[in-house]
């Protein structure tokens, strides 16, 4: 049950994801991006991070979202409708990017430290199986014990036990998922034209980031993944902060959203 909701949650959220980029209105893809941040903190909570989850909320879809939506009802988004999601010439962009996912992914699963928590978890399978042959045979817990840690048995025992509250969610499917979420903000970057857009899809982004340090923080039962992951939400809030303010005064000067138009710093 506890996989079930974790993959529900993680297609919802890369369901929302590619809506926020491929969506040409900026009002459509920041509902995307929210309901998207509602999904990260789902998996948060199931990551074991709570906390980290209700700041998720709080600073994203309470603050920042708050900020887009008045940003976008400050301009005007009408051009924005208009224009093609794909101008020409992005081809070469969006190969870089499929490229990009690929070699995340064979990092990922090719990497010696993915390929010794494979083999940890070969490890607990085994255990688990001699724990039903020993149950079936009659043996005390205290003698399975024994049998089981001869020789520095607690140091293997704690790191079990860190190990055991993540065997409901294994380590890849996380790692997996922030690999799509990245991949997709770095597409919404490098092909929307739109600097809303763009500064959406840097937001994602950065979660998707968030979500792989809670996801080996969680695993190696080390509480600095969640500390990265707060002071990333502080740097994106106040990147967001500057960010729209720079876009307003843009908007103001240019009348314009699209990042070609925006050749110099002078209005």
């Amino acid at each position: 049950m506890h996989q079930g909701f974790f993959l529900l949650f993680a297609t919802v959220s890369v369901v929302t994801a590619l809506t926020l980029v491929l969506a040409r209105n900026p009002v459509h893809s920041a509902l995307a991006l929210m309901a998207c941040f509602l999904q990260i903190s789902a998996i948060f909570v199931m990551l074991g991070a709570p906390l980290l989850a209700v700041i998720q909320i709080f600073v994203y879809v309470g603050a920042i979202m708050v900020l887009f939506l008045f940003v976008i009802m400050m301009v005007d988004v009408r051009e924005a409708v208009l224009q093609r999601f794909m101008p020409g010439g992005n081809l070469p962009a969006l190969a870089l990017l499929v490229l990009l996912g690929a070699e995340m992914v064979v990092l990922v699963l090719w990497s010696d430290r993915f390929i010794e928590i494979a083999a940890s978890r070969r490890t607990r399978r085994r255990c688990d199986q001699r724990s039903q042959q020993d149950a079936l045979l009659g043996l005390s817990p205290a003698v399975r014990s024994r049998l089981r840690h001869p020789a520095g048995g607690s140091r293997r025992r704690h790191r079990a036990g860190a190990e055991g509250a993540w065997l409901m969610v294994p380590l890849w499917w996380s790692i997996l998922l922030g690999v799509a979420l990245f991949v997709i903000g770095a597409g919404g970057v490098l092909l929307r034209r739109n600097i809303l857009i763009v500064l959406m899809s840097l937001e994602l982004l950065l979660n998707s980031v968030n979500i792989n340090f809670i996801a080996f923080g969680q695993y190696y039962d080390d509480f600095r993944g969640q500390i990265f992951a707060i002071f990333v939400i502080a740097i994106t809030a106040a990147e967001v902060a500057v960010a729209l303010g720079i876009l307003v005064a843009l908007v103001r000067n240019k009348s314009t959203l699209k990042v070609d138009d925006v050749t110099i710093m002078k209005g």
